[in-house]
């Protein structure tokens, strides 16, 4: 009696503890919205972004298709499909934030795509490459630390066209740098694209919305309206 006694006292402990731990993980729920528009990633420290000459070369083709109205090289405006893990952070919509123990889920308002980050161990392994890739985050202090891989080559970093290769990986700190203001710094590892590893800092306010509205890529289309505003 006395060891089933003591194992049950271990047991309600150990989920005693396992909820304070939890508690003391920031509060990201709610509705978020870049602070500005972000057509051009750039690095934090300002300088230009450290394209090999793979990447040059594709940058300059993409941004010279744009400027003569061909959008063939971007999905999503083109098709509607989804921009990637990175350029989904950068559009001027509202980002609605599910978090739970296990997995936190980022609910985009531009045509309802979603970002699943998966919080159990061991980390998700692809099934094949995605354009979202495969996200796995874990908490170092009050930040959430997600590392993405697995993305396909065929979207765009930013509105600009700014490219990168299926090597890319994508390392984000998320944090709340005071109530009501969130900050994820980014960092991209692409040896084929990038000569060097680079981060960028971007900024969000929460909306006190309680939910997000719909907005279907599609509807938009249909309707004469461009994908993107």
């Amino acid at each position: 009696m006395e060891t089933r006694l003591f194992r049950v006292a271990i047991v309600v402990c150990t989920t005693l503890a396992g909820h304070s731990a939890a508690a003391t993980e920031p509060d990201l729920n709610g509705v978020w919205l870049i602070d500005g528009p972000v057509s051009e990633l750039r690095p934090a420290d300002g300088s230009s972004v450290p394209l090999t000459d793979w990447g040059k070369a594709l940058y300059d083709k993409n941004k010279a298709l744009r400027l003569q109205g061909d959008l063939s090289f971007d999905l999503a405006s083109r098709r509607c499909a989804s921009p990637g893990a990175a350029r989904m952070m950068t559009l001027p919509y509202p980002i609605e934030i599910f978090q739970r123990p296990f997995q936190v889920t980022l609910l985009f308002q531009w045509n309802h795509l979603y970002r699943l980050i998966n919080m159990r161990s061991p980390p998700k392994e692809a099934p094949y490459p995605l354009a979202i890739g495969i996200s796995n985050g874990h908490w170092e202090g009050n930040t959430l630390v997600v590392k993405t891989t697995d993305m396909t080559d065929n979207t765009q970093l930013d509105s600009s066209g700014l490219p990168h290769s299926n090597e890319l990986q994508l390392i984000e700190r998320i944090r709340l740098k005071r109530p009501g203001r969130l900050e994820d710094a980014m960092t991209l590892h692409d040896p084929k694209a990038f000569g060097h590893d680079w981060s960028v800092t971007l900024t969000y306010k929460k909306t006190g919305a309680k939910g997000i509205d719909q907005d279907i890529c599609l509807d938009r289309l249909e309707t004469g309206q461009p994908p993107f505003p």
